[in-house]
């Protein structure tokens, strides 16, 4: 084998993947030739620094690491299932909080019609609008007579 053909193969050499008959021409070509030697250590340098293999984890290690994220996946559901209620409540102090304002104020015309047939309390509120509120309000059951 000359230099150029073990050259080539060096890569191959280094990762095992030559027939056994090249791999002793190699290993021969290699034992008398400092330049290729050099090569290959370049080559096995090369290849720890970007092919470095990382120890795989222990058995303990990967069954942490389900436990760590089991746990999270159960408190992310249980966080999901109460995510509706936020919206509930907050529509029903809405509508809780509205009720009581809605019938608090009666229409000024139903007022004087209610306050024509003894409903005075009405009369109360009806003292208290705005003189253009109260114009309508007569008008409206001047109206309706």
């Amino acid at each position: 084998m000359d230099h150029r053909e073990a050259s080539e193969a060096l890569w191959e050499y280094r990762d095992g993947e030559l027939p056994a008959r090249r791999r002793g021409e190699v290993e021969e070509h290699l034992s008398a030739c400092a330049e290729c030697r050099g090569e290959l250590a370049a080559w096995e340098a090369a290849a720890k620094a970007f092919f470095a293999s990382s120890p795989a984890p222990s058995p303990f290690e990967t069954e942490a690491f389900a436990a760590r994220a089991m746990a999270r996946v159960g408190r992310g559901r249980r966080l999901a299932a109460l995510r509706w209620l936020v919206p509930v409540l907050g529509a029903g102090l809405a509508v809780a909080l509205a009720l009581p304002g809605l019938r608090a104020v009666p229409d000024p015309a139903q007022a004087m019609i209610l306050g024509q047939k003894g409903g005075g309390r009405f009369w109360s509120f009806l003292d208290q609008a705005p003189p253009s509120t109260r114009e309508q309000a007569l008008a409206f059951v001047e109206g309706q007579r």
